[in-house]
C-alpha cells in the first residue's frame, strides 16, 4: 500500500483530461485537495502489525471540507477523482463555476 506522501505526489497524474481541467479551474479559486492518513484507522490484529492502511482524500474550499473520503483498498485514484468531481459539483451550486462546458 502506499504512503500518504506517495498518494499526493501522484493522485493528479491519473485524473482524466476532463478531470484535470476541472481540478485546474478548483485550484484557481483557492480549492485544495489531499490524502491525509484516516483518523478513524481500522482496528483489527493485521492492522496494528502493518500499520494503518486507510485514507482519507479531502477536499477543502475557503477552509471549508467540500468532501472527506476514506479508502481502505487499492482505488484511491478512482476516490480521489469522484471526491474531486463532487466537490466541483458542489461549487457550482455555490455559485462558483468551475466545470468545463
Amino acid at each position: 500500500m502506499p504512503t500518504v506522501e506517495e498518494l499526493n505526489r501522484t493522485w493528479e497524474a491519473h485524473l482524466t483530461s476532463f478531470d484535470a481541467e476541472t481540478w485546474r479551474r478548483m485550484r484557481t479559486v483557492g480549492v485544495t485537495a489531499a490524502w491525509e492518513a484516516s483518523s478513524n484507522p481500522p482496528v483489527n490484529a493485521m492492522a496494528t502489525l502493518t500499520g494503518p492502511s486507510c485514507f482519507e482524500f479531502v477536499v477543502r474550499f475557503r477552509g471549508n471540507e467540500l468532501v472527506r473520503e476514506s479508502s481502505c483498498a487499492e482505488l484511491e485514484n478512482t476516490l480521489a477523482a469522484e471526491s474531486i468531481f463532487r466537490a466541483a459539483r458542489m461549487l457550482e451550486l455555490l455559485g462558483v463555476p468551475v466545470i468545463p462546458s
